[in-house]
């Protein structure tokens, strides 16, 4: 149904300014996938951002992840991006930090509604703020942080403790992608001046789902033939940098306490944990791996687990109709509303079995795979997901009217 005009927008569409540190047209983050479900809507959305892709500090990006993701940085200008209108503008950064050049105009020359930003903490959020306080227009965040700290030490992490502060009480409202996210900004930054919205990240339905039946049964064959296994092995995924800060460790700590039941694990990723998890029986190393191919893996696989780590692909993973395993306590309560399943975090003896209950169980079924799909559909489709922030765009906009 397209969206009602704001009562303060005259006849025009609502429009969002999304303000976004990075880009990556090839990446599943939020700013990337629910710009589209927006637009499908009825909201005109505008990225601006910086000329990087997200982590473009790596230094070895050309070798590990140009293939999958493409070039590190982007000449600045303006790009159609999966049918979002992104202005790319040349910009400062330090470590992750991100500051753009000429944000006020492109802000301004769009004549938003309302501006948007990621990240309570963020120079580039404090930056956002402050266009949207001239320009008096409602200003609001959405907030991805996970349970940890805030990046960097010293100097830098008093920084965002000061812009934080500043930004969450000057703010009409924020997203929060968790409650944890939730307490983690109000402990460290203070009480919130405006609404506070729990909306979790989305999945991308069309790309992520199980497929026809034929389909999906031929898949699931071809995979373990790529892999070189028998076509009935238990199959277990993971995607994601191959990282002991990701639950690398522990998972290979587990995989060497498994018996032997033949189950083979595949990892889609690259990261310093390779030879210790190249060593555990099983394994199967991939890199990093195009989307069309992440998908066929997540429709093979009888099982997925995240040892110690949060990830949008847990969501694809559950919209392929495959079952998930992730650490507890503190699991999004969206995984758990679509069938995912926990285990102690840390604890290497109950992943081992929770891995062994859940990967050996009988395969999991067209039918089942389908039924755990529709569960991500009806909850954290990105079409769901944008349907309900527009209810909150609206509410703040009929209340500055």
């Amino acid at each position: 149904m397209p969206l009602e005009p704001p009562a303060n927008a005259g006849s025009r569409r609502l429009r969002l300014c999304w303000v976004i540190p990075w880009y990556g047209p090839r990446h599943s983050y939020i700013e990337n996938d629910l710009p589209p479900a927006l637009a499908e809507q009825g909201v005109d959305v505008r990225g601006v951002t910086s000329e990087f892709q997200p982590d473009f500090y790596v230094a070895d990006w050309n070798d590990r992840y140009a293939g999958a993701f493409g070039p590190n940085r982007f000449p600045p200008g303006d790009y159609r991006h999966g049918g979002t209108d992104v202005r790319r503008l040349r910009s400062m950064a330090i470590r992750r930090w991100v500051v753009l050049r000429g944000l006020r105009r492109a802000v301004t020359d769009f004549r938003p509604d309302i501006i948007e930003a990621s990240g309570i903490s963020a120079p580039l959020t404090w930056q956002a703020a402050g266009i949207a306080r001239r320009l008096s227009v409602p200003f609001v965040v959405s907030h991805h942080m996970p349970r940890g700290s805030a990046t960097g030490t010293g100097l830098l992490k008093r920084a965002q403790a000061v812009i934080g502060r500043r930004v969450i009480g000057k703010t009409a409202g924020v997203f929060f992608v968790s409650n944890e996210a939730r307490s983690h900004a109000v402990e460290r930054y203070g009480r919130l001046s405006g609404h506070a919205w729990p909306m979790p990240l989305g999945v991308d339905t069309a790309t992520f789902c199980p497929g026809d039946r034929d389909s999906w049964t031929a898949n699931r064959r071809a995979v373990r033939q790529r892999l070189g296994i028998e076509a009935d092995s238990p199959l277990v995924g993971y995607t994601g940098r191959l990282e002991e800060s990701k639950g690398m460790g522990i998972l290979a700590e587990a995989m060497k306490r498994l018996p032997a039941s033949g189950i083979h694990f595949a990892f889609a990723g690259q990261g310093p944990c390779e030879p210790l998890l190249k060593s555990c029986p099983g394994s199967h190393l991939l890199g990093y791996l195009p989307q069309a191919e992440l998908v066929d893996l997540y429709r093979a696989c009888d099982l997925a687990v995240w040892p110690d780590s949060m990830s949008v692909s847990q969501l694809h993973v559950l919209a392929c109709g495959s079952r998930l395993l992730v650490p507890a306590p503190h699991p999004k309560p969206e995984l758990i509303e679509c069938g995912a399943e926990t285990f102690p975090r840390g604890d290497e003896a109950a992943l081992t079995d929770s891995v062994v209950r859940l990967a050996t169980r009988r395969p999991v079924t067209w039918e089942q795979a389908v039924g755990t799909a529709r569960a991500a559909a009806e909850r954290c489709s990105w079409a769901a997901i944008a349907a309900r922030r527009i209810v909150c765009y609206r509410e703040i906009l009929a209340e500055v009217a």
